[in-house]
Formats: structure tokens, C-alpha cells, sequence
């Protein structure tokens, strides 16, 4: 009986949401959308569940063979793997929990994985990543990342190295809330465009510094123009600055610190 109701809390299910390309009409192209920078939507075509992942990538390779809608070309495929007994309903990819994640491409075939050893919930806060698929990814390559809030896709630069699979700790923000892990994660920068569809030079320059899930970036779908990529090598040169020159403050501010602390250790103290 022990047995049993353990293998029933183990049991977890396929979630898989199928998206399409939405370029609302016009040419296959990466255009602007205010405050997500270069990129194109995602429409939300289908969604199905199953118990195992042979049956989600047989329904994902059905579905792919069979694609309905010609008008928008199809993105891929993302599954997760949740824990849980039961089917969980939900439209929100970042709600539950999951164990593992990965994306197929247009055609059915495996284009990013993510495995982890334990849930978020996991009370000692740690998680080993078994490793990725589709790491082929450096410092300074333009990639696309995926955004779940908006089932938007935009061009970037990474600024950071790939981390290889490893233990996770529990990241908490200043508030002592819970904001991920330190170990699945990549930094990338993109430009935020104003109502004209430039970024403005000088002190207007805006960009974004997002940190975004491994296995949610991927490379470029679509040619891009030489305008776009001049742009974006020149918000990754501004953030190269902005961190060198950040870092420059820190250290001077050591130093003082450091100069204070001997001087008050060399005055002697007037004794009372």
C-alpha cells in the first residue's frame, strides 16, 4: 500500500503548448514591438496533455505532419514535465512547478532540454540541472530568447557565459522573495525602442538586461538587417562600460574603506 501511494505522488504529466509565428499580415520579419525590442509574436495554437513523454512527442509530431493553419508558419513546440498526480489546467507556462522542459522545433524535433533533479518546492533549496541540450551558444552571440509572459520572441546579445550543469541555490530578491536559480539562467541584453522605432542616442539610450531561462534561447529564425545588428553591438559595448565603470566605483569605494580602517588603527586612542 506504502508502495503504491509513493508511486502515485511520483506520477507526472506532459504539458505541451504548440505555437505559430504571428507577423499580423506582413512579411516574415523582425519588427518592432515597444518594450519587448526586436522580434515577433507567438500565437498559442494548441495545447494537449498526456502522461508520458513517447505520447507527447507522438502528438507533437502528429500535430506538426498535419499543422492546420498555413497562414502562420509554426515556432515549435514547448513541453514541461510537471509532478503531480492529476491533470493541472493552466494557460500559464511560469505558474507550476516543473521538472523538466523542452523545446521542438517546427518540424518535431528536439531543439532545447532542461532536466532538474527535484522541484522548486524542494525544502533544502537546491537543484542539480542534469544538463542541457543545444548549448552551442558563447559570450557575445546574437541569439532570440523566448519571453513567457508576452509569447514574445526577441533578438539579443548574451552577455554572459553558459553555466554548465551543476547544483543550483535558491536565489532571494531584497525582499527575501524567491526569484530562481543561480545556475539555469543566462544574461542578455536588448535594445527598447521609442514611439519612432529608434533608441534614442546619449543620455535617451534604453535598453533591457534580462535574465532569461537556457532553454529558452535559441538561434536567430530569420535574417536580420545590418542596421539591427549594429545596434545591438552597440548596447552590449554600453553595458560592457556601464559594468566596467560600476566595478571601477566598487573598488574605489574598497579602497577608502580599507584606507579609513588602518588610519583609525594607527591613531591611537585618548584614554579617558
Amino acid at each position: 500500500m506504502e508502495n503504491q501511494t509513493q508511486a502515485t505522488q511520483n506520477t507526472t504529466h506532459f504539458v505541451t503548448y504548440a505555437y505559430s509565428k504571428d507577423f499580423h499580415g506582413k512579411k516574415p520579419d523582425y519588427a518592432v514591438d515597444h518594450g519587448e525590442g526586436i522580434g515577433y509574436d507567438l500565437q498559442l495554437e494548441c495545447m494537449f496533455y498526456t502522461t508520458s513523454l513517447e505520447e507527447a512527442e507522438h502528438d507533437i509530431l502528429e500535430y506538426a505532419k498535419n499543422y492546420p493553419n498555413k497562414e502562420k508558419p509554426l515556432f515549435g513546440f514547448h513541453v514541461f514535465e510537471r509532478p503531480g498526480n492529476a491533470y493541472i489546467i493552466t494557460t500559464q507556462e511560469g505558474a507550476i512547478e516543473r521538472t523538466s522542459e523542452r523545446w521542438y522545433g517546427p518540424d518535431g524535433t528536439l531543439v532545447a532540454k532542461s532536466d532538474t533533479s527535484t522541484v522548486a518546492s524542494d525544502p533544502e533549496e537546491k537543484r542539480m540541472f542534469k544538463g542541457w541540450e543545444s548549448t552551442n551558444f558563447k559570450k557575445g552571440d546574437i541569439v532570440e530568447f523566448y519571453t513567457p509572459k508576452r509569447h514574445y520572441v526577441a533578438l539579443g546579445i548574451l552577455i554572459s557565459d553558459v553555466c554548465p550543469p551543476d547544483v543550483a541555490e535558491m536565489l532571494h530578491d531584497r525582499h527575501g522573495n524567491r526569484c530562481g536559480y543561480d545556475a539555469d539562467k543566462v544574461l542578455i541584453v536588448t535594445p527598447n525602442y521609442n514611439e519612432q522605432g529608434t533608441f534614442g542616442i546619449g543620455t535617451s539610450l534604453k535598453y533591457s538586461r534580462i535574465s532569461v531561462h537556457t532553454v529558452n534561447v535559441f538561434k536567430p529564425s530569420l535574417p536580420f538587417a545590418k542596421t539591427d545588428e549594429i545596434m545591438l553591438r552597440f548596447v552590449e559595448e554600453t553595458e560592457r562600460r556601464r559594468v566596467e565603470a560600476l566595478e571601477q566605483v566598487s573598488q574605489e569605494l574598497l579602497k577608502e574603506k580599507q584606507q579609513k580602517e588602518a588610519e583609525e588603527k594607527a591613531t591611537p586612542r585618548v584614554q579617558e
